[in-house]
């Protein structure tokens, strides 16, 4: 069937990927230690814990593949953007996709306001730019001036080129149509890059039950969240502790 099939070249993809080198980022600097710390909240355990493996992931020579998922204002964009900055403080570009133009503004304002101490030239790119800016955006993007581009689909057109590319993050992924995901898949397959997927856990279990559980025939009921990522052979961070499904979120952030 086509989601067998689906299966079959998601989990033939992430092999390969385990066997590429990717870039091994650098230790955390006193400039990560200083953006983590200007964090005006305090830190729930599941986001620390997203963060401590993620970085650690991006320190590891192999190509990272990790997943969080968490419900909405659970402080995912944060492990995002701590990650992002480990990434531009090696030198690496990031790029941020995102479903819908309006997230793409929001994470744009999030990400400047977050890191406009730190001299990090953060972008977005949509419909809502004028062919003039996007023909600027995609200049510096090119140059190396532009170390943080977000986007919708229009951040896998043709004409947009990284210098250096070196983490991609995935926010909601189970939004994105056929087509843009074909073209990540072959970016992925190119590429050793860093890859950061984000999205409500719900959802997200729900499209690895899709793609993954039907390959194995497995009964999904019952699983637990950490054992659902291990299915698709990668390493899966949840932004909650690891639950039964259809249990609700237990670390819920102060500021919600």
């Amino acid at each position: 069937s086509k989601v067998k099939d689906i299966a079959k070249e998601l989990i033939a993809l992430y092999a390969k990927r385990k066997e590429e080198k990717g870039f091994q980022f650098s230790a955390d600097t006193y400039l990560q230690e200083a953006l983590e710390a200007s964090f005006i909240y305090e830190d729930t355990p599941d986001q620390l814990k997203a963060t401590v493996q993620t970085k650690a992931d991006m320190e590891s020579d192999l190509p990272m593949d990790r997943l969080i998922c968490g419900d909405v204002g659970f402080g995912k964009t944060e492990v995002a953007i701590r990650a992002a900055f480990k990434a531009v403080t090696d030198g690496k570009q990031v790029a941020v996709l995102v479903p819908t133009t309006i997230l793409a503004l929001q994470h744009y304002q999030t990400f400047s306001k977050r890191l406009k101490d730190f001299s990090i030239n953060v972008q977005y790119i949509s419909r809502l730019k004028s062919q003039k800016q996007q023909t600027e955006i995609i200049k510096n993007l090119a140059s190396g001036k532009l170390d943080i581009l977000i986007g919708t689909h229009r951040l896998v057109g043709s004409d947009i080129v990284f210098k250096d590319l070196g983490l991609l993050i995935i926010d909601e992924e189970q939004k994105f149509g056929v087509s843009i995901k074909e073209k990540l898949k072959h970016e992925l397959e190119s590429m050793a890059m860093a890859v950061l997927y984000f999205g409500v856990w719900i959802a997200a279990l729900v499209t690895f039950k899709k793609l993954i559980l039907a390959q194995y025939q497995i009964e999904f009921n019952g699983l637990s969240a950490a054992l659902v990522g291990t299915l698709v052979l990668a390493k899966v961070v949840l932004v909650l502790e690891h639950v039964p499904l259809g249990a609700w979120i237990r670390t819920r952030p102060a500021w919600v």
